[in-house]
């Protein structure tokens, strides 16, 4: 290459001009670029209110309908989806649907009374039963039952239907039966907090350990609830299973404590477990289910089978006592999902209305395993003032599907700044157009704003947060109640749990008062002194 040939220099003056001409449209590239984003900045800031967050709004549902649809491939799921209402442009357009792979994590329900939760949830139960999905109701007053029956069809064969409010023909629960894959101390420990959640109040070391010995001894030797003041009250008895059980800590506690109290003392000592329980047993509708060792179901053979349990705990009449038997069946399906094994993690959906009644304790283990075992937990109540503030963060920090009802102002504050829905319940409820044309709000006038809209929600209006599937809230409105009549019908004939299963599941009342009088009567004297012995009466000593 000879730098002095004129070529050369023709050559790179050629390449200089090609790079020049690439750096000039590089340059007047990113200036026009720059020219056109301000262009844009000026535009929106003099842009109405209305238009820009319409914008956004139009965008981030292309979004969630993009995620929630089967075109997303991770949204693909073998359990059916469940529709929850009609959103769009009018609130009519388009059903929006909860794909089956959210069902796991849980869903939250909040509103006040009027507001259509029921309605929801009935929708929620029907699309389950009919896709034959295993389901539990539990229902403090009972017209969720009512609504769901007439819907079950062919799946009546799979149902059982514990009705509290039915005094002549009644399952029989026993919650001291052994449960398959339970250790009596976890299902001990299970119980104890059924009943410290209900008398929290009153609850100490002593009565803990009263309880905790006794239901061991009962539930190791096939006993019920009746034969818990048996227990505490009659030595012989209480002699009689101590010689049989294999629990060395309850042994040593009747022998070395329980036993060594005095007469008095020992009357002192139990009789605060002692009136709590013969108050929960003395309610007929309550004591004779409970005073039969063999139940009618099995939760867990429910949940493997995809069976279907409706509870009605009929707390208008039952008052108190509806809240403990709520709260032991809620610690019988922890026991039973917990125990399942992987080939029989079949997803199970689970309704819980008024659940802060029943939360026990352990309800941050229910939130935190679930997912892993298949249950599909839906919670609702009516205020954020019925539960405390360790269970509220729980809740809003583990249930990623929320719907959120008309609330009062003081739950709207919350749960508007909860999910951040700022410009979304701006835009979506009813603001003057002119005033945000003419004005920008201020942040804070768009919290009042949000906290104003979700406290005025009309009937079966809600707001839908799914988190990790939707950027905003979705302002929705409810299913059509499939009945086409209000969901407080009374029971008919056709659907009466005793017509649907009348047979080897349930008993007559009188049936089982003339059983529990014929178990609990004592032996006969000389039977009993005829066993004692010389050790005997050093043990009981």
């Amino acid at each position: 290459m000879n730098i002095f040939d004129a070529d050369f220099w023709k050559e790179l003056f050629s390449f200089a001009v090609v790079i020049g001409v690439i750096v000039l449209i590089i340059i007047f590239w990113s200036a026009i670029r720059e020219f056109l984003v301000r262009c844009l900045y000026f535009l929106e800031d003099h842009t109405s209110g209305y238009t820009k967050v319409r914008t956004k709004m139009m965008e981030a549902k292309r979004i969630l309908v993009w995620e929630l649809s089967d075109q997303n491939p991770w949204g693909a799921n073998n359990e059916p989806p469940l529709e929850i209402g009609k959103f769009g442009e009018d609130i009519e357009s388009d059903v929006l649907q909860l794909p089956g792979r959210y069902r796991t994590t849980h869903m939250y329900v909040v509103g006040a009374s009027g507001s259509g939760k029921s309605s929801l949830l009935m929708n929620f139960i029907i699309q389950d039963i009919s896709n034959d999905m295993g389901v539990c109701v539990i229902d403090p007053h009972g017209d969720l039952i009512k609504g769901v029956i007439p819907f079950l069809g062919d799946r009546i064969k799979d149902t059982f239907i514990l009705d509290m409010e039915d005094m002549d023909h009644m399952l029989a629960y026993n919650p001291l039966e052994r449960r398959e894959g339970v250790l009596i101390a976890e299902q001990v420990a299970k119980l104890l907090l059924a009943f410290k959640r209900i008398w929290e109040d009153m609850w100490g070391p002593r009565m803990e350990d009263i309880l905790r010995n006794t239901l061991a001894l009962l539930i190791e030797h096939d006993y019920t609830f009746a034969e818990f003041e048996k227990v505490l009250t009659d030595a012989d008895f209480r002699r009689s299973l101590l010689e049989k059980t294999n629990q060395d800590q309850v042994r040593e506690y009747f022998k070395n404590r329980f036993n060594n109290w005095s007469p008095q003392d020992r009357a002192f000592n139990i009789e605060s477990s002692l009136n709590k329980v013969s108050a929960f047993m003395a309610d007929g509708r309550i004591g004779a289910r409970l005073a039969q060792k063999k139940s009618s179901f099995n939760i867990k053979h429910i949940m493997d089978t995809r069976g279907i349990l409706l509870i009605n705990l009929a707390k208008g009449k039952l008052a108190i006592n509806a809240d403990l038997f709520g709260a032991l069946i809620m610690s019988d399906i922890e026991m039973s999902f917990l125990a399942r094994k992987i080939e029989e993690r079949f997803p199970f959906a689970l309704y819980v209305d008024e659940f802060q009644n029943i939360a026990t304790d352990s309800f941050g283990t229910v939130l935190a395993e679930a997912r892993k075992f298949a249950l599909c937990l839906t919670m609702a109540h009516q205020s954020l003032k019925q539960l405390d503030e360790k269970l509220i963060s729980l809740i809003l920090s583990n249930a990623q599907t929320q719907i959120y009802f008309r609330t009062s102002r003081q739950d709207a504050e919350r749960l508007s700044k909860e999910t951040e829905n700022i410009v979304k319940a701006m835009m979506d409820q009813e603001v003057d157009l002119l005033q945000v044309q003419q004005k920008k709000f201020t942040l804070q006038e768009l919290w009042e704003i949000a906290f104003y809209n979700l406290s005025r929600l009309e009937f079966r209006q809600a707001y839908v947060m799914i988190k990790g599937a939707m950027s905003h809230p979705e302002m929705i409105k409810t299913l059509d109640n499939p009945l086409g009549m209000d969901i407080d019908f009374p029971y008919d004939d056709k659907y009466s749990s005793l017509s649907l299963l009348e047979g080897n599941v349930k008993r007559r009342r009188n049936e089982i008062e003339i059983m529990l009088k014929e178990r609990m009567k004592p032996k006969p004297k000389k039977e009993t002194q005829e066993q004692e012995t010389p050790e005997d009466l050093e043990f009981l000593n």
